[in-house]
Formats: structure tokens, sequence, C-alpha cells
């Protein structure tokens, strides 16, 4: 069996999934361009956010800002 690195479209987390898994040809995962197939899995790569960028507050957040300001 043979493993292909894959990238996870929200999370931005790439890892490698058996070349034949279903969430490849869903569109849920997009394989990453210039990694060759492996025949075990390579230790995952975790999207973090960079330092200095804030996250954007959730519109929940802002309403609740908006209703009590």
């Amino acid at each position: 069996m043979a493993f292909v690195r894959v990238k996870d479209k929200d999370t931005g987390h790439e890892f490698d999934v058996p070349e034949t898994d279903w969430r490849i040809e869903a569109g849920l995962f997009t394989r990453v361009s210039g990694k060759d197939s492996v025949v075990r899995p390579r230790r995952p790569k975790h999207r973090v956010a960079s330092k200095g960028v804030t996250s954007k507050p959730s519109s929940a957040a802002e309403k609740k800002e908006a209703k009590n300001g």
C-alpha cells in the first residue's frame, strides 16, 4: 500500500493517507504537488497561525459586543 501527501482544505494541515482514500476523490483533500508516494506514512505537518496575526472575532462575538455597547 502506498501513501500520498494531502492537504486538508479546512484546516491547512498536511498528512499522508492511502492513495485509494475516498476523501481525495470527494474533494475534501488536495494532493500536495512535488511529493512522491511512500511506503510508510510521514509525520503530519500542522498549520499554525503566524505570530502577530490576530484572528477575526466570530460574528456572534461582534453581535454581543454591539448589543452591549
